[in-house]
């Protein structure tokens, strides 16, 4: 679904100025939009429980776009023991590469914000991906992409 979001829609309040038709990844979802809606208080949640190296969500900008930064906000996963989840990007949508590093999500529902600022790359296709088994559903509230790392919060 193509959108503009708070997140993408204009240069003055962000970050990545395009549209991104977003997807949810291997293991389904529900609220995919919800996931760069500008609403901290929504969430997108994964179908099922994510496995390692499976895709939870998924951004295609329809050509490549330069990422300084990021920020994930209120990531988590339902129950269970603490995860971590990463972000990846690829030029081709099946070659994948981390973007910064692997973070870790406290068990249950205590949502955790990640902001990294990796080397800057430009790329077509972005994602979440789950970095170990989860043992329950993911989520995260927003996932934000700063072309500039000036322009972070």
């Amino acid at each position: 679904m193509p959108f503009s979001s708070f997140w993408f829609g204009s240069p003055k309040s962000n970050p990545v100025s395009l549209d991104a038709t977003a997807s949810v990844g291997d293991v389904g979802g529900s609220n995919v939009d919800r996931i760069n809606d500008g609403d901290l208080t929504t969430l997108f949640t994964t179908a099922s429980t994510p496995t390692d190296g499976q895709a939870l969500a998924k951004l295609d900008f329809g050509s490549s776009q330069t990422i300084a930064g990021f920020k994930a906000y209120l990531t988590q996963q339902g129950a269970g023991d603490a995860v971590t989840m990463r972000l990846e990007h690829s030029d081709n949508d099946s070659s994948w590469t981390t973007f910064g590093t692997a973070w870790t999500i406290s068990p249950g529902n205590s949502g955790h914000t990640e902001t990294q600022t990796p080397t800057a790359v430009s790329k077509r296709y972005w994602r979440l991906t789950a970095n170990q088994n989860y043992d329950a559903v993911a989520s995260c509230s927003e996932l934000a992409l700063y072309e500039s790392t000036g322009l972070m919060p």
